[in-house]
């Protein structure tokens, strides 16, 4: 058992650290310029687990006081999200879709 234990010592903070410096030096720099203001949180997990575990409410009320009333960026479940927020928000979202953006939408498990 003790054989296993330092090659796991090792081998298990490497690969987190691979981890973060591929989701670090993934970002480019036009990402970050044409998203909306907003927070994704830590690298790889993001805002996943105060959203989740929450209330979703508060997660996105909160976020609107932050940033902003109409719009904010995210990342969740490893993917960079735009909230919009509103009925103009929503009235130029299903309006222009597809003209301006690509849609995302989860795929039910």
């Amino acid at each position: 058992m003790e054989v296993l234990s330092f090659p796991l010592s090792v081998a298990l903070p490497l690969l987190f650290l691979g981890l973060f410096m591929f989701d670090f030096f993934r970002k480019s720099s036009d990402d970050v310029e044409k998203l909306p203001p907003g927070s994704l949180g830590w690298p790889i997990v993001g805002e996943t687990l105060e959203f989740l575990f929450g209330k979703h409410e508060k997660f996105v009320s909160d976020r609107m006081e932050k940033y902003s009333p109409d719009i904010f960026k995210t990342k969740i479940l490893g993917e960079k999200t735009v909230v919009v927020c509103g009925a103009e928000g929503h009235k130029f979202l299903f309006s222009n879709e597809g003209k301006y953006f690509t849609a995302f939408r989860l795929h039910s498990m």
